[in-house]
């Protein structure tokens, strides 16, 4: 009996799964055309810090991947290929972890906490997931949020250099 109910259970699922497919490709033809003409649908906006995270994080991985120059600079600075491909590399990470902030698979905590208060953080973050039944994803480590921090600053920074 139980097999049964199993089978029909699949049978229903691929049939709603073909029919949500079949009624929803109008929507993605126009998020489709949205997305050439203006960059952006209006699903994207449904969640606009996690689109633009993934956008960037893949974006910048890309320049890193296939650089050819790096951004003129200062003397002091002393900007090298090398250099610049391990700061698009950081500014990609730091947009990989802003998403899965946003999506709630990870927990930023400030690395300029005292220690007392980062673990009183920490504990009082696992406590309120505990008791919602909720997976708290997981907390960033100090090194973690030093180098997230570091990639928000290089982003800044750099901004109007991300080109090829």
């Amino acid at each position: 009996m139980k097999t049964k109910k199993n089978i029909f259970w699949y049978i229903d699922s691929f049939f709603l799964r073909a029919i949500d497919k079949i009624t929803g490709f109008p929507r993605e033809v126009k998020w489709f055309i949205q997305r050439g003409k203006r960059g952006w649908a209006d699903c994207d906006t449904w969640d606009f810090g996690t689109y633009l995270a993934s956008v960037i994080a893949h974006g910048t991985e890309h320049l890193a991947k296939y650089v050819h120059g790096h951004p003129c600079s200062s003397p002091e600075d002393k900007m090298t290929q090398g250099k610049w491909i391990d700061i698009l590399y950081t500014i990609s990470s730091t947009f990989s972890w802003e998403q899965n902030i946003c999506e709630g698979n990870a927990y930023y905590i400030p690395s300029n906490r005292p220690e007392s208060e980062y673990n009183e953080m920490k504990n009082d973050f696992k406590e309120v997931h505990k008791r919602c039944k909720a997976d708290p994803g997981r907390i960033m480590t100090r090194n973690e949020a030093k180098e997230y921090e570091q990639g928000w600053k290089l982003f800044r920074k750099y901004f109007g250099h991300l080109w090829d």
